[in-house]
């Protein structure tokens, strides 16, 4: 046992553990928020809601400040900046929208997506491209976060080539 502690074998397996029970946590709160946003947009609707710029800025802002908080607890819990960095991306580019009418409402909209605010920066929005920038995005800090590993392959890989003229030099 104190070898497996030694080696930092231990300490590895709790910090994966670790980002799994975030992992967890985050999807489940993605679904729970999502969830919200039905009740709001649809079946509140349903009942004769009615939009309002007013209630919408204080909800937004709720909206966004509980992921937020959600967000810095995993980081705070896991204290992975990789995993921190990838939450966040997924919820700055509005991937829970995709999340939301997927699970929700079952069908993605066929019209313009007037409430993003990329509608308001680009003068168009759509189904398509929020998918493009949400799986363009999450797969960049994916790529991002194996940079590092990549790194340390080649620095191994051109210490061995180094090793190996050594020795052939030695012959």
């Amino acid at each position: 046992m104190q070898s497996w502690y030694r080696t930092g074998t231990v300490k590895k397996l709790l910090l994966s553990n670790r980002n799994l029970v975030a992992i967890g946590i985050f999807s489940f709160s993605v679904l729970l928020l999502t969830r919200l946003d039905f009740l709001i947009n649809d079946i509140l609707y349903n009942f004769g809601l009615s939009f309002s710029e007013a209630w919408y800025q204080e909800y937004g802002i709720l909206y966004f400040v509980a992921y937020q908080l959600i967000i810095f607890s995993l980081l705070a819990y896991t204290k992975n900046l990789k995993l921190f960095a990838f939450f966040q991306v997924f919820v700055l580019t509005s991937t829970q929208d995709l999340v939301y009418f997927c699970l929700w409402e079952g069908s993605f909209p066929s019209h313009e997506w007037v409430w993003m605010v990329y509608y308001r920066i680009f003068g168009f929005w759509n189904t398509t491209s929020q998918i493009l920038l949400s799986l363009s995005s999450l797969s960049s800090i994916m790529i991002l976060s194996r940079v590092d590993r990549i790194q340390v392959w080649i620095q191994a890989s051109s210490i061995v080539k180094r090793l190996s003229r050594k020795d052939v030099k030695s012959l």
